[in-house]
């Protein structure tokens, strides 16, 4: 899944740097690499697994991609001229919306149960979607999908911000989390 969802972060940052005219800057050309080498790793990553992805892997993935993110959705010179900080804020949330939910429900679940956030578990919210019985190829395709809306919207608020595109990205966002943080906490019967 993290591959999947860096892979839809990178595309993002890929076409929003080309339509913002600024395609030999860094994040743009190492995005594309980190595409490629995420492609290659998902052909042995995707289900069923020859090959899994690491704590180094991942958490170089998770640096790339904050770097890259804050660079490019939030210092970016045409969202800092025509948008709110709240803009701003909401632009960050779609585009990282998977790895921002989980987070939030893994800690927020840990610490409801008294346990340590920085200890890992299978507590995460794929893991309960595929204790409720989807299986791994179909929670795969679930997170792209959810992360190519996200991704959908974050770029027309940049490009084509309107009040009603705003309150539906608002909108959508928090039924995304909400939803998976509920998938986390309500039990099969």
């Amino acid at each position: 899944i993290t591959t999947i969802v860096s892979i839809a972060i990178c595309i993002f940052m890929v076409i929003i740097n080309i339509t913002l005219l600024q395609t030999n800057n860094y994040a743009t050309i190492l995005s594309l690499g980190v595409i490629g080498a995420l492609s290659g790793f998902l052909v042995y990553n995707f289900h069923p697994s020859k090959m899994f992805m690491g704590d180094t892997g991942s958490q170089f993935l998770g640096l790339f991609l904050a770097t890259v993110g804050i660079d490019n959705c939030w210092n970016s010179s045409l969202i800092i001229t025509t948008h709110t900080q709240l803009t701003n804020i909401l632009i960050v949330a779609l585009v990282f919306i998977l790895p921002l939910t989980d987070t939030f429900t893994v800690v927020i679940n840990r610490l409801r149960a008294g346990k340590s956030p920085f200890i890992g578990g299978k507590d995460h919210t794929t893991h309960h979607l595929f204790f409720k019985g989807i299986t791994e190829k179909r929670i795969a395709i679930l997170y792209f999908t959810i992360n190519l809306i996200s991704i959908f919207l974050a770029y027309h608020l940049i490009i084509n911000y309107s009040t009603i595109l705003f309150y539906s990205s608002i909108a959508y966002a928090l039924l995304v989390s909400v939803s998976l943080y509920l998938n986390t906490i309500i039990k099969n019967r």
